[in-house]
């Protein structure tokens, strides 16, 4: 059940996305991985290149743990993020340099002792990388002090860091004009979903549709709104000033109503013109130790393509799979067909109130994946308590809902479904709604319409060519 154009580990535990850069034509995903096992635990980061953010070569771990300042303490390497050195710390003279802010977590055996930032330089475009002497560049002397997010500020001509205080529930921001001295310049708080902790933040420029302009996003990773013990993630849309974030709205929104898709951050330093590019682990730290995959465990969502949309409430953020996607030869399939790979499926639901459209993923085991979407109850519907193997976990069966915007009541609605080995991404009203699930059904799987959709198109995504 591996999955072909999401990122995976051949035979280790990965989770949260790091280090995402684009240099030279190449696209770095870092992420937490354990080398040595498909459990949580000697964490590391992991680290793979692309040229079109879904055909993937593996490299050996970029970062891994090293004795920690206390003796008998180790030093993990926790979620962070990476940036195009435009400060000359790498010494790398050709424009290849790169450097990599993460989490340095020191424990003595399973007992968190403190949490800093640290810097990793390299100077060979991000194969090799060699910890800063300077470390640890910040340390407030925090067990919970974790995952920052760097980036260049073009405006103020400075280095900013959004890192989180996760049980303090709050985003907290830095400055620096060298990449090495930091100085706080302010902090986001917000009740949030208060049982859960913050993690992974990140804050993006996003263009709004239709304009010129464009607004700030701060994601946060947190809780999801079916509540403990599961996990999701929140935005807000904004207003950033080089020193601070304000948001414009009082209340976030969440992300993804699937209970897959946790810790996304976004590309930097991508190419001018761009959109950003947002990319999650699919999976929920509920059941992700469990999930019955073997000898690799946790994958990448696909990479989304982000903007905002202006509605009569405020901003909603639009994502949309990697137009890379588009370039891969598909071929169309009849329904009741034997599917074996990717599949790309796509229907409209008509403007009756009364329309139900959707389908199901029958598997060889005679397990069912149900899609619809219903105009009635105003909602989108994953239902994988029938899918394959579900009882690894008392967490995992469930039938996930997405409630769908109110100014979609009276147009038809698109929707765009990517199935990949054992994971499902569903978009709908362009983008707006998304709902991402794992689902371990075996192949070879059939397509079965459910109620009335208007042009259903199936499709079996080729992974050895591109148009």
């Amino acid at each position: 059940m591996r999955p072909t154009f999401h990122f995976s580990a051949e035979r280790e535990w990965i989770n949260d996305p790091n280090g995402l850069v684009y240099l030279d034509g190449e696209y770095h995903l870092h992420y937490q991985t354990n080398p040595h096992g498909s459990l949580w635990g000697h964490m590391s980061w992991g680290h793979a290149v692309s040229t079109d953010l879904l055909h993937w070569t593996q490299l050996p771990p970029a970062l891994t743990p090293y004795p920690a300042r206390v003796e008998g303490a180790t030093t993990m390497i926790f979620s962070g993020s990476a940036v195009v050195d435009r400060c000359g710390l790498s010494g790398a003279s050709n424009g290849s340099g790169l450097l990599a802010y993460y989490t340095a977590h020191e424990r003595v055996g399973d007992q968190p002792i403190n949490e800093s930032v640290a810097l990793a330089m390299s100077a060979d475009g991000g194969r090799t990388w060699i910890n800063s002497t300077a470390n640890p560049i910040l340390d407030p002397g925090r067990t919970d002090f974790r995952d920052p997010k760097v980036f260049w500020h073009e405006p103020s001509g400075s280095m900013v860091m959004a890192i989180a205080d996760p049980i303090g529930r709050r985003v907290e921001f830095y400055g620096s004009p060298d990449g090495l001295s930091w100085k706080p310049t302010g902090a986001f708080e917000h009740p949030g979903v208060p049982s859960m902790i913050w993690e992974c933040p990140d804050l993006v420029e996003v263009p709004v549709e239709e304009s010129s302009a464009t607004q700030w996003v701060l994601l946060v990773s947190s809780g999801h709104p079916a509540g403990e013990p599961f996990t999701g993630m929140q935005y807000w849309v904004g207003r950033f000033d080089g020193t601070t974030f304000e948001a414009d709205e009082p209340d976030p929104q969440v992300v993804d109503l699937g209970k897959d898709f946790y810790a996304a951050i976004t590309y930097n330093d991508l190419p001018r013109g761009s959109l950003p590019v947002l990319v999650g682990w699919a999976s929920n730290w509920a059941y992700a130790s469990a999930t019955p995959t073997t000898p690799w465990r946790g994958m990448m969502a696909l990479p989304r393509e982000l903007t905002l949309r202006p509605t009569a409430t405020g901003h909603a953020l639009i994502q949309r799979p990697t137009h890379h996607l588009d370039r891969i030869v598909a071929q169309s399939v009849e329904l009741g067909s034997p599917i074996d790979s990717t599949l790309d499926i796509r229907w409209t639901t008509d403007a009756s109130p009364t329309s139900v459209a959707g389908f199901r993923l029958r598997g060889s085991d005679d397990s069912v994946l149900d899609v619809t979407l219903s105009r009635s109850a105003n909602q989108l519907t994953c239902d994988r308590t029938q899918a394959g193997t579900v009882d690894f976990s008392e967490y995992f069966p469930s039938a996930d809902h997405a409630e769908l915007p109110n100014r979609w009541d009276s147009r038809p609605i698109a929707t765009r479904v990517i199935f990949d080995g054992c994971i499902i991404e569903i978009f709908t009203c362009d983008g707006e709604v998304t709902l991402t699930s794992l689902a371990f059904t075996q192949g070879p799987w059939t397509i079965e319409p459910l109620g009335t959709p208007h042009c259903l198109e199936i499709r079996q995504i080729d992974a050895s060519g591109t148009r």
